[in-house]
């Protein structure tokens, strides 16, 4: 199977980014890429 790419966006919520991360990390498939695009949070 080829590789995927995951991405991911975020405004504003730090504790649902570690919990996304924590998600895909823990995906028994694991041949991927992760982006994580902040939004310009504050």
């Amino acid at each position: 199977m080829p590789k995927i790419s995951v991405i991911m966006t975020s405004y504003n919520k730090p504790a649902f980014v570690e919990k996304s991360i924590l998600s895909v990390l823990n995906q028994t498939f694991q041949d991927f890429e992760l982006f994580i695009m902040d939004d310009d949070s504050d």
